[in-house]
């Protein structure tokens, strides 16, 4: 599945993906394709860390276990974007950026009991 420009950068930004832009044609002009590619960082893997552990704690949350093996980005950043909205924001903040608010639990969050 070919996965549009600007789709790649909003997963990129969304998973702290890094990316790289290349120009393919045999000469300059309109028919240029920009191929982006995606390179999974230290940080991607953690925010699915901290997905999956949410995943743990309240089984009846989306589980993209699947599409994680599978390193199939466009379909991860797909089930991140429907299932964000059920997602309470402070469990939200935990999973992209790793903080927690003092005195506050992932498990309070995910059984949405903090």
């Amino acid at each position: 599945m070919e996965i549009k420009s600007g789709k790649r950068h909003e997963i990129a930004d969304n998973f702290g993906m890094e990316f790289s832009i290349s120009e393919n044609g045999t000469s300059p002009g309109p028919n240029d394709v920009l191929d982006v590619d995606l390179y999974p960082t230290a940080t991607t893997f953690e925010i699915l860390e901290r997905w999956e552990e949410e995943n743990r704690i309240n089984l009846n949350s989306f589980n993209p276990e699947d599409e994680i093996q599978l390193l199939d980005w466009y379909e991860i950043n797909e089930l991140w974007i429907i299932n964000s909205d059920d997602i309470k924001s402070n469990l939200s903040d935990y999973i992209t950026e790793g903080t927690l608010e003092k005195g506050k639990t992932v498990e309070g969050f995910a059984k949405n009991t903090d």
